[in-house]
This record gives C-alpha cells, sequence and structure tokens, in this order.
C-alpha cells in the first residue's frame, strides 16, 4: 500500500468541455476551502457553510488594475474531510460552461497555490486515504468508459465493493487454512491435535474452485470492457452487407445484386446481449480479378485475424459452391485459442437449395438479412460465444481487468501447488508458503500490496478530473 498523501491543492475541471451549458470545476486538498473562499462573494463564507452543503454566490478575481470583477455566477458544494469523494476537503463549483469562464477559473486558483490536477489524481487521492480499494477506484474508470447497460452493471458492482468482498472471503478462507499450519509448525511438540489434512484439503479444493469460477469469467468481463469484434465473412453475394445493415439498424453498407461490391472493410458499434460489439463486413471471397479486389481480400485476412467472433454468411438459396466449401473447411471446425465460428444460412425468404445438416454443424444460424427474420437467434449466438466458459449474470461478479486475472491466476497456482504438497505429504512449512503467496496476490487486486509503478499506470488511464 503506497501511504504517501499529497499535501496540495488540485484543481481541475470534472465535466469534458463541450458538454453542456453547466460545467463543473473540482478542488481538492488542504486549503481548498481557503482558496475557494478567497474569491467567493456570498451571503455566507464557505468557512460557515456546514459540509455537503451549496451556497450561490460570485467567484471574484483581480482585473490587473487594482479592482475586482465577477467571474461568473455559481453555486458551490463543500464537502469536508474526511466526509468527501477524495477523503480530503473537496469544493465543488457549478459554472456557466464557457470555455473562457473555465479556463479563466482554473488560473485563478492556480494563482493561488492549487496545481493543476493529473489525469485520475482525485481518485488516486480516494484510494490513497482508504475511500476506495485499488479494484473499486479501477471500477470508476470502467464505469465512465461503459459503453451498454450491461457494462454498466458490471463496473457498478466492482464499485460497489463486490469484487473487494469476493477477493477478503477468499482471503478470509486461506487465513483459516494457514491458521492451522502454523498451529502445526510453531506447536508439533506439544499435546495439541495433530493437523487435520482431510479438512485442509477439502478448503484448498474449495478455494481453488471459487478461483477458476472467478477466472472463467475473464473473457466476458474483458468483453463487456473493451468491446468484441465481430466480422462477417463469406465468399461474394451471400448477404454480408445485407447483415450488417440489419444488424446495426441502419444502411451502413451499399447492397447491390452485382457480386463484389464491398472492396473494403465497413463497421458499425451494436449492442449484441450487452456486448459492446463491432461489427465488421468484409470484401468476399472469390476471384480477385484486380488489385483493389486482392488488397481487399488482404484486409478481410487481416480481419479475420483479429475477430473475436465469425459468422460465416452462406448463401442457402444456391447449392454451396466451391468457394462456400473451402471457407467451411478453412473456419468451421475452428482454431485452438482463435474466434468462434457461427456458420449463418442467410436468404431463407427464398427457396432452399440445401439443408443445414449438410454443414455438420453443432448450431447453425438459418436467417433472412432483408426480412430481417432470425436475427435475435443470430444475436443469441453472438453473445453466447461472447460468454465463454464463465457464467456470472448482471448482478454477480465478472473480472474484466487484465490485472486482476493475473493475479487471481497467479493465487489457483500457488494454492493448487500447496493442495499437491499437502497430497505428497511435505511438511507444514512448505504449504504454508504456498498460501502466504496466493494471499499476496489477491491483496494486489485491491491494492493491499501495490508499487508506485503499477499505481501510475493505473490512473495514466483516466481523464482529468476524476
Amino acid at each position: 500500500m503506497v501511504d504517501l498523501l499529497a499535501e496540495d491543492t488540485i484543481v481541475a475541471l470534472a465535466t469534458p468541455p463541450g458538454m453542456g451549458a453547466i460545467a463543473m470545476v473540482r478542488v481538492s486538498g488542504p486549503r481548498a476551502v481557503e482558496l475557494v473562499d478567497s474569491a467567493f462573494a456570498g451571503r455566507k463564507t464557505l468557512w460557515a457553510l456546514p459540509s455537503h452543503m451549496m451556497a450561490h454566490g460570485r467567484l471574484r478575481a483581480s482585473d490587473g488594475a487594482g479592482a475586482e470583477v465577477t467571474i461568473d455566477e455559481v453555486m458551490v458544494a463543500v464537502h469536508r474531510a474526511p466526509h468527501s469523494y477524495t477523503g480530503e476537503d473537496l469544493v465543488e463549483i457549478t459554472c456557466h460552461g464557457s470555455p473562457l469562464i473555465v479556463r479563466q477559473i482554473l488560473q485563478l486558483f492556480c494563482a493561488r497555490g492549487a496545481r493543476l490536477a493529473e489525469p485520475g489524481e482525485f481518485t488516486r487521492r480516494a484510494f490513497l486515504h482508504g475511500r476506495l480499494d485499488l479494484a473499486q477506484a479501477e471500477a470508476v474508470c470502467d464505469l465512465i468508459q461503459a459503453r451498454t447497460e450491461r457494462a454498466r452493471r458490471a463496473s457498478m458492482a466492482q464499485l460497489e465493493g463486490q469484487l473487494s468482498r469476493r477477493i477478503a472471503q477468499l482471503q478470509e478462507r486461506l487465513a483459516d487454512a494457514r491458521a492451522l499450519l502454523e498451529l502445526d509448525i510453531d506447536f508439533s511438540d506439544e499435546d495439541v491435535p495433530s493437523l487435520d489434512r482431510q479438512r485442509l484439503a477439502q478448503t484448498l479444493e474449495e478455494v481453488i474452485d471459487e478461483l477458476r469460477a472467478l477466472l472463467q469469467t475473464f473473457q466476458q468481463g474483458r468483453f463487456l470492457r473493451e468491446g468484441a469484434r465481430l466480422v462477417l465473412l463469406g465468399r461474394t453475394n451471400v448477404g454480408k452487407s445485407s447483415l450488417l445493415n440489419a444488424l446495426l439498424e441502419c444502411d451502413r453498407a451499399i447492397v447491390s445484386e452485382l457480386p463484389g461490391t464491398t472492396r473494403d472493410t465497413l463497421e458499425g458499434l451494436v449492442d449484441i446481449g450487452g456486448f459492446p460489439v463491432t461489427v465488421v463486413d468484409t470484401a468476399g471471397f472469390g476471384v480477385a480479378g484486380s488489385e483493389v479486389e486482392r488488397e481487399g481480400l488482404r484486409r478481410t485476412e487481416r480481419e479475420v485475424e483479429r475477430a473475436d467472433v465469425l459468422v460465416l454468411v452462406l448463401d442457402g438459396s444456391e447449392p454451396l459452391h466451391a468457394e462456400d466449401r473451402r471457407l467451411l473447411e478453412a473456419y468451421l471446425p475452428g482454431l485452438a485459442g482463435g474466434p468462434r465460428v457461427i456458420p449463418a444460412i442467410n436468404k431463407i425468404d427464398l427457396p432452399r437449395a440445401w439443408s443445414p445438416a449438410e454443414l455438420a454443424a453443432e448450431r447453425a444460424v438459418e436467417l433472412s438479412a432483408k426480412c430481417r427474420v432470425g436475427l435475435d437467434r443470430l444475436r443469441e449466438a453472438v453473445a453466447e460465444a461472447l460468454m465463454g466458459d464463465g457464467r456470472a449474470g448482471g448482478s454477480e461478479v465478472v473480472l474484466s481487468n487484465v490485472r486482476h486475472w493475473e493475479a487471481l491466476r497467479q493465487a489457483e497456482e500457488a494454492v493448487a501447488r500447496a493442495r499437491a504438497s499437502l497430497a505428497q505429504g511435505l511438511s507444514a512449512e512448505f504449504i504454508a508458503l504456498d498460501l502466504r503467496e496466493a494471499d499476496d496476490a489477491l491483496g494486489r487486486v485491491i491494492g493491499r500490496v501495490t508499487d508506485e509503478e503499477i499505481l501510475a499506470a493505473i490512473f495514466a488511464r483516466f481523464c482529468i478530473g476524476k
């Protein structure tokens, strides 16, 4: 835990410029109330204002010629330590959203001794003052960047401490196990009961199961946080562009009966099952006669490499072409660690030319992009693919941060080593050492054991003012 607390006072715009007619400027630190009060003209001084109350007044500054001028009419809220977002004295100034006014307010307080906040510094101070643990602090950034309701719920659950509580429960289980081991180590020559290895093995097995269950949610958590790429793949004229338009619910791509209309990749963002998904339409595979067409196919291949899910689009109204079969052979089996492949049989509004049984696929989706039929089934298949092995619901804990995943993976490996040592009959010292390593790894998730470089990297992702 880094325990060096900043003694200076910081100021920043808390709302992005251009967001509206109203803006908020935050001032935090030991001199926050003093600095704002020195420029505030209202019915009461801010020193007399109770915590979490607002006052109406004006901010005034010198015009450089000895006279005072009003910068803006404002509402000011005072939040006194330790009951503020940062755990310090915090003043929030609601002003008009003019960039000129905001700039003058920032310059005013910087001239009187404050400094501009660094990215994420308000939340970092909240962490350093114990208002948030590190997992909760990271959730603030994820919440700001959430692009779907499901992503917002997952970030909010972490901000409210659901992940932290799960970590604390695991650490408590490990502490109980270590207590049994320490008793065996310290009093092995005394008249105390010997180590109950069966009970300890059961505890370690339960901890491993819980850690693995959390780790399995990482795929869906990462997609909620970072988004996923869904690539539409297929030969020319099978309806990929129509499917893109149908999923995006707008005419993003030009649709034509002529083959090869799409020469470049087109994409758009859509919510599928609560996941922010970028859907990518690609140039169709087939005979590439021109350099433009060949470049289109090269870009298609690059998109396939970046894909999280591939939707292999086939025309159900025509017999399977040689190019269809080549794509099925190349992609349908799937590659280890590669994207999930979903066969989509399009144009079911027309007479069928072949049976889905010919694909030998577990789950082919039949649809008509033109008539908007079967799209819900495709969305379900895509959401299932993005979910992976983790099945956490919207109100349960979902790992979304690679730092958390790495720490829990190390903890799971350490507990697994301890279980193996126990099964081999090794002494309690070896088992306790592994469990201590597991506890340290879990502590890194909530910031109990964190160095300055890691903190700097985490809060660098934040915007200024948060």
